[in-house]
């Protein structure tokens, strides 16, 4: 049996807007993933010295998971963003 979309379900729900909510879907995953990683880094930093190598490399992970969060932001505002051919879009 062949997967159904859901705008062929409901055909005033076009293509791009089921496009755009798999990319919700897909944003909210990866921040999720994201900020569990960052506990999971602050948990095993606990009583660890930010002086040594090992804290020096936690830290570059938290600023790294922290530009990609701003990244997901980014993204997940122009989901917003007028849908080409919607009347919203003229």
């Amino acid at each position: 049996m062949a997967k159904e979309t859901v705008s062929e379900n409901f055909p005033s729900y076009s293509p791009e807007a089921e496009a755009r909510d798999r990319e919700a879907s897909i944003i909210i995953f990866l921040g999720t993933l994201l900020r569990n990683a960052w506990d999971d880094i602050e948990t095993a930093m606990e009583g660890l010295p930010n002086d040594t190598e090992h804290g020096r490399a936690a830290l570059d992970a938290f600023n790294g998971i922290e530009v990609s969060l701003e990244y997901l932001k980014q993204l997940d505002q122009l989901r917003f963003r007028p849908i080409a051919g919607s009347p919203s879009a003229r």
